[in-house]
């Protein structure tokens, strides 16, 4: 069983002196971005990763120090430990192992024939065709989630072009609904999906207008 841990940054306040321990390569991209929602983001996963390696994996947060390989997938320093953040639409999606591990979490939405074409090889192209609209959009989300997990725990680049993606382990899927939207969420290496939804301090929290 894998659990993955779900954070709502949607209403996180943005005052970075709120926030302790921000590994220094994050704290340089939320710094250098002016989009909000990416900042909000970026503060939830610190905030997610924080809070499950100290109170779920009793890890010393004080004393991590994160490292990066040439795709700049993260990886704990001097640890046994694995991870994997993913985010869409201020959702903020956490797994943990003891082995490497992929985990993509999607917003389902509308779209586009063209974009299947570009992600999905030639039989998941004819699979996704012979669907209805509703069906062909839960499939595309599938696809791109589980090629997107999958690059993850391989630690490639994302520029690979996903139509060539050839999964080789198994992938699962769990279809989740957070503020009333649809997420798809995929995970490698595991038999069965634990949801685990973290909760903001509300001290860190925007006041409802």
């Amino acid at each position: 069983m894998a659990v993955v841990y779900i954070l709502n940054a949607n209403n996180l306040k943005t005052d970075l002196t709120l926030y302790k321990n921000i590994d220094k390569r994050r704290l340089e991209k939320i710094k250098k971005s002016k989009n909000t929602l990416f900042i909000k983001e970026q503060l939830g996963s610190h905030l997610l990763l924080t809070d499950v390696l100290e109170n779920t994996y009793f890890q010393e947060i004080d004393k991590i120090e994160y490292i990066y390989n040439e795709s700049g997938k993260p990886y704990i320093k001097d640890s046994s430990l694995y991870f994997s953040l993913s985010h869409s639409n201020g959702i903020i999606a956490l797994t943990v192992s003891k082995e490497e591990i992929g985990l993509d979490i999607e917003l389902i939405k509308d779209v586009k024939d063209t974009l299947s074409r570009r992600i999905m090889n030639d039989l998941e192209y004819n699979t996704y065709q012979s669907l209805n609209k509703e069906s062909k959009k839960i499939y595309f989300f599938e696809v791109w989630t589980s090629k997107e997990a999958y690059i993850k725990k391989l630690g490639t680049s994302i520029t690979l072009n996903p139509s060539n993606i050839s999964i080789e382990d198994d992938v699962l899927l769990k279809k989740i609904n957070i503020s009333s939207n649809e997420y798809m969420i995929a995970l490698t290496n595991a038999l069965s999906i634990t949801i685990d939804e973290r909760y903001i301090p509300k001290e860190l929290l925007e006041r409802n207008k």
